[in-house]
């Protein structure tokens, strides 16, 4: 089944997130199992994720745009719109509850301000993941 242009930026957005924050979080995996946060360190390799996340997102979405000009600048059907919508839901259900664990966190236990932050980014990327994932899933079963 050929895919369109959304379920293709979708996709993108999806694996390029997967790719560029598995990096990100791996990488900072050590510091936080110690316990030990360097703050410029963070800074800096966040710096280069965001740099890579946006390179990786829009070089592949405009050569799409280029093969298909006409499908990128279409509005989006009845059926992509409750695709989206339904992304959302997931997305911000998965983010409720990431906020909720965070605020768990930063109340009850003994977290630093710069795991907690990387938490709630780590919430914030599951959401969009969730989010993304649950309308690639719509466009390939077609519901």
């Amino acid at each position: 089944m050929p895919m369109s242009f959304r379920e293709k930026t979708a996709w993108i957005s999806m694996l390029s997130m997967l790719l560029v924050y598995g990096w990100y979080f791996i990488g900072q995996l050590p510091t936080f199992l110690a316990r030990t946060t360097v703050v410029p360190e963070i800074t800096s390799r966040l710096g280069v994720t965001i740099f890579a996340l946006v390179f990786l997102q829009i070089i592949p979405i405009i050569v799409f745009s280029a093969g298909s000009p006409k499908e990128a600048q279409a509005r989006p059907d009845e059926r992509e719109l409750m695709f989206e919508f339904k992304g959302f839901r997931s997305g911000f259900v998965v983010l409720v509850l990431g906020a909720l664990l965070c605020c768990v966190g930063g109340l009850w236990l003994d977290i630093s301000r710069p795991i907690l932050a990387q938490a709630i980014l780590f919430a914030v990327v599951l959401a969009e993941v969730s989010k993304l994932g649950t309308q690639i899933f719509h466009y390939r079963i077609g519901l």
